[in-house]
């Protein structure tokens, strides 16, 4: 109709006609590139609170697993450590032999830190959520990304991987008949460790009592490390704006 009415003009020569059709034409153009820039600014500032929400969500993930991953180390090493003064006195007896093959079967293993969030990810990548961030907004999220990077590489080149296999290969070390699953230690070791030839033995074997204290160094080290980790996702929460909760383990690490 516009277009003909247009055509229509031109012929009659109506040039105030033409005028007007012509600015019906650019403003009609110009308001559907408004709102469609309105519409995309709107989806936008949806998508960046929507990924800020997951990044609290994600963050208080990150929290609750780090006081997991607190008690049962320390509850580790409290066993490790009671093994390691058994060895260092070479008591004897029934007692003795059980607190040192706990002590054994706890540094088979070790707990490890994975501090990431696919959310703070998206944040620090995404040019159309950078684009709807204060410049002090987005360099705290992007160092929030490095410090959990940080933390997670530090855990991963702490744990004994290289230790623990070394534990299984001690000749002073054997596993015992399989047990039903629900009786080890963490539901996958069917076979539980055990000292091999009487206590009185082998607390005199130095290579032995120093895979205790090798990961007994681990683990306080990866206690601190998860203290880290929380002064980090809370401070750096904070800074966002960001509110999340924040119990503290009931002990404190070492």
């Amino acid at each position: 109709m516009l277009l003909r009415n247009l055509t229509k003009h031109v012929k009659d020569q109506n040039w105030f006609a033409v005028a007007l059709d012509f600015m019906i034409v650019v403003l009609g153009v110009l308001l559907g590139m408004q709102f469609t820039n309105w519409n995309t600014s709107r989806g936008d500032e949806t998508s960046y609170q929507d990924a800020m929400t997951r990044l609290s969500e994600e963050s208080q993930e990150i929290w609750m697993g780090s006081l997991e991953t607190t008690a049962r180390t320390q509850s580790q090493l409290e066993d490790v450590q009671a093994a390691i003064v058994v060895l260092e006195t070479c008591r004897t007896g029934k007692t003795a032999d059980a607190i040192v093959d706990l002590g054994l079967n706890n540094i088979r293993s070790s707990s490890g830190t994975r501090a990431r969030s696919d959310a703070l990810d998206l944040l620090v990548t995404n040019e159309r959520l950078l684009e709807r961030q204060t410049s002090s907004i987005r360099t705290q999220l992007r160092q929030y990304a490095q410090l959990l990077d940080g933390i997670t590489r530090v855990s991963d080149l702490i744990q004994p991987i290289a230790e623990i296999d070394e534990v299984d290969k001690h000749p002073r070390v054997g596993l015992t008949t399989k047990l039903d699953p629900s009786e080890s230690l963490n539901g996958t070791d069917v076979r539980r460790a055990r000292i091999v030839g009487p206590l009185e033995e082998v607390c005199k074997d130095p290579t032995f009592l120093k895979m205790f204290y090798r990961w007994e160094r681990t683990a306080v080290f990866e206690l601190r490390l998860q203290n880290t980790l929380r002064e980090t996702v809370k401070d750096n929460t904070q800074a966002v704006g960001l509110s999340i909760n924040t119990p503290e383990p009931d002990e404190t690490a070492p």
